[in-house]
């Protein structure tokens, strides 16, 4: 049986395929949600509480805490899939040997902004309508929000990262 190593800022969405297929799965992620299905092994750096915000990602996360957390996972599997929050890239040091061992895609800087992505590819392709929030006073964001909606009184809206998800209903 192959050893597989999911890693990422959540890899519940992968884990959850991966245990359906016929190898033994680890997982290294920054978070651990309610639902997520234990897989062989695994870590994660913050545990969800049930409404407790674990705060700002933008401050608190590290792709090198990532690789760190799972050390002795790397050394023991076959194969590494990346999910969101880490590179190939990230693997410097004494982690650059297991490179060879990802498997997909090496090159996805440029689609790891978002808003970036969305912005290169929204005349090419069906998009959903995004705009960008600069976080900063909540009552700035509230407001730029409530003038994005009054623009768009025919479109509903999901507004990330905050740790709550908000939806504005035209």
């Amino acid at each position: 049986m192959e050893k597989l190593l999911i890693m990422g800022i959540n890899t519940r969405g992968l884990v959850n395929s991966s245990l359906t297929l016929p190898y033994k799965t680890y997982s290294a992620s920054y978070y651990c949600t309610f639902d997520f299905k234990l897989p062989y092994k695994e870590k994660h750096i913050l545990k969800q509480k049930e409404g407790v915000s674990c705060g700002f990602i933008e401050k608190n996360y590290n792709p090198g805490k990532l690789l760190e957390l799972s050390k002795d996972f790397i050394e023991e599997v076959d194969g590494i899939v990346l999910s969101s929050g880490i590179s190939c890239n990230d693997f410097k040091g004494i982690f650059k040997k297991h490179k060879r061992k990802i498997i997909g895609n090496q090159k996805t800087e440029h689609v790891e902004d978002k808003y970036k992505f969305y912005k290169k590819i929204k005349n090419k392709y069906l998009t959903p309508k995004t705009f960008k929030i600069n976080y900063g006073n909540n009552e700035d964001n509230i407001s730029e929000i409530l003038e994005i909606a009054k623009q768009y009184t025919n479109i509903s809206f999901i507004i990330k990262p905050p740790p709550r998800i908000w939806r504005l209903w035209s």
